[in-house]
């Protein structure tokens, strides 16, 4: 229903189909971020349409796609003629990096297949693609990335933290959240009786 009112419209004369709204978004953007795969799949099909276009915040349609668990809408861009793998955030994350970020060992096989990556790549902060899956706390993504030829297990970021060292403290920290939800260790709420005023008393 709604890939045939999209058709309509795309076929109205004058209509922009790589507008932006205010966050620098086209509809092909918005499609892919909100997993509507039957929309990116129309939206492909138009001639002119700019799958590579960057919003505000440097992300593209595909950028947009990996970040999120929509495996249809990732397939569907990967398979465009024209899309790009040269791709780079602010922060200088790589689209295989946003893969790993999502903790999804399958949208970082496909990713993986749309160009030669380098695995060891390095953000702003010293992290690669396997920090951010193990970040993820997802062992399918970390398993993933450890099967790829040449990747750096003993790569060290800004602080001098190792790979081992930060898993070593999300655990702690987790640990420790997870202790906070005990009943024995919340911290008592502090009750205060109200002041009642004794009638027999004057």
């Amino acid at each position: 229903m709604m890939r045939e009112v999209v058709r309509v419209l795309l076929g109205l004369r004058g209509v922009d189909f790589n507008c932006v709204d205010a966050e620098g978004q086209t509809p092909l953007m918005i499609a892919a971020g909100e997993g509507h795969s039957d929309i990116v799949a129309e939206l492909l099909e138009v001639k002119g349409i700019e799958v590579n276009f960057r919003d505000r915040e440097g992300k593209t349609a595909l950028a947009h796609a990996v970040s999120n668990p929509w495996r249809t809408v990732l397939n569907t861009l990967l398979k465009a003629d024209s899309i790009s793998a040269e791709y780079i955030t602010s922060e200088g994350l790589t689209f295989l990096m946003l893969a790993a970020k999502s903790g999804n060992g399958t949208t970082i096989r496909s990713v993986l297949q749309l160009a030669q990556f380098d695995v060891n790549a390095r953000d702003i902060h010293g992290r690669t693609a396997l920090a951010y899956a193990l970040a993820s706390d997802s062992y399918d993504a970390v398993e993933t990335l450890l099967e790829v030829e040449g990747v750096d297990v003993h790569c060290v970021d800004e602080q001098g933290m190792t790979l081992l060292m930060h898993v070593v403290i999300d655990q702690r920290e987790g640990q420790q959240r997870e202790d906070s939800t005990l009943p024995c260790c919340k911290k008592p709420v502090e009750r205060r009786s109200r002041d009642r005023v004794d009638p027999w008393r004057r």
